[in-house]
C-alpha cells in the first residue's frame, strides 16, 4: 500500500492500477501498430501470383452484428476454383450482395452474380489465397 506525504491511501502505486495502466497501454500501441502489419500483408499479398478463378458454387452467410452495424447481415458468397501447378483450389468469395434480409440474397445467389475472378495466391502455399470480382466483359 502507497500513501502520500500526509499519510493518506494513494491508489496509484497500487499494483492493480500498474496493471490496468498497462494493459491500457498495450492496447493503444496495439491499436497503432496493427495498421502497419496490415500493410505489410497488403503489399505482399498483391507480388504474389495470379491465376484465373471461375465461380461454382454459391453460399448465404450470416454476420454477427457489430458496432458498426447493429443487425446481423445475410452475405452472398461464390465458390471460387482455380488451378495452380495442376492442383485444384476452392475459395469462398465475396459476390457483392449483402443485406439484413436473407430472403433478398438468397433469391440473389442463385447462381453467382459474378462471371470472372483473379486468384492472388501465395506461392508456397497456394491454398492461402483470396479472390478479386472482375466486372465487365471478358
Amino acid at each position: 500500500m502507497t500513501h502520500n506525504a500526509n499519510g493518506a491511501y494513494d491508489p496509484r502505486g497500487s499494483w492493480v492500477y500498474i496493471s490496468v495502466i498497462g494493459v491500457m497501454a498495450l492496447g493503444v500501441v496495439a491499436s497503432l501498430i496493427s495498421p502497419y502489419f496490415r500493410e505489410i500483408s497488403e503489399r505482399k499479398r498483391a507480388n504474389w501470383p495470379q491465376t484465373k478463378g471461375t465461380p461454382k458454387g454459391t453460399r448465404v452467410i450470416k454476420e454477427p452484428p457489430t458496432p458498426r452495424f447493429i443487425t446481423p447481415l445475410y452475405v452472398g458468397q461464390c465458390s471460387v476454383e482455380y488451378t495452380v501447378g495442376g492442383k485444384l483450389y476452392t475459395l469462398w468469395s465475396a459476390s457483392g450482395y449483402l443485406d439484413p434480409d436473407s430472403a433478398w440474397v438468397a433469391d440473389r445467389m442463385q447462381e453467382c452474380p459474378v462471371s470472372r475472378y483473379v486468384v492472388r495466391y501465395n506461392p508456397e502455399n497456394p491454398s492461402d489465397a483470396s479472390a478479386e470480382r472482375l466486372d465487365g466483359p471478358p
